[in-house]
């Protein structure tokens, strides 16, 4: 009799063991790569709001200290008038409207509030002065557009620049005023 020739190939159990050690590292890659994904959507857009600051102060350097009552206003292909609103009757004379404080950013000028990046932005002008009509201030938010998501609400004003997040992630936006207290990034 002949003995049983030795076949050649995994066996049930290796096949297991390895599909097993597959499973454990999926299992730990998982939560890693969404934490990555969400530094990188709050990263962005704490870019997106620097760029709004930095075209509201360049608006504002060449509209007569006013800052734009609306976020449309940033637009690059906008055919308004320049420097709405008028400041005293006076339209500015070193610019023109498609070099002022231009956002080529047509996700952020679309209109208030606009989305981008799983974050929802609200561009929020202060009051118009009753003397001049410029607009002294501005606060915009970016917060998280699906409800209950552990990423974090941030917020810019034009006082300071600086880019405030809530330290725990659940303002919803409603009061901007506290997001801008919170701590900075």
């Amino acid at each position: 009799m002949k003995g049983r020739e030795r076949q050649r190939g995994f066996t049930l159990i290796e096949l297991l063991v390895t599909v097993a050690i597959i499973l454990v590292i999926v299992a730990v890659a998982i939560p890693s790569f969404t934490a990555a994904r969400t530094a990188a959507g709050k990263t962005a857009a704490a870019a997106s709001l620097r760029a709004v600051n930095t075209s509201e102060q360049l608006y504002s350097s060449n509209c007569f200290n006013s800052f734009s009552d609306t976020i449309v206003h940033m637009a690059t292909n906008i055919a308004a008038t320049p420097c709405t609103p008028f400041i005293g009757g006076a339209t500015p004379t070193k610019m023109t409207q498609g070099q002022i404080g231009t956002l080529g950013d047509t996700a952020l000028t679309s209109g208030s509030p606009s989305q981008k990046g799983g974050y929802v932005f609200t561009y929020i002008p202060a009051a118009a002065d009753a003397t001049t009509g410029a607009i002294p201030s501005w606060v915009m938010t970016a917060i998280p557009a699906t409800p209950g998501a552990t990423t974090q609400g941030l917020c810019i004003d034009s006082a300071s620049g600086a880019i405030h997040a809530d330290p725990i992630g659940t303002n919803t936006g409603a009061n901007a005023a506290q997001l801008c207290t919170s701590p900075t990034l």
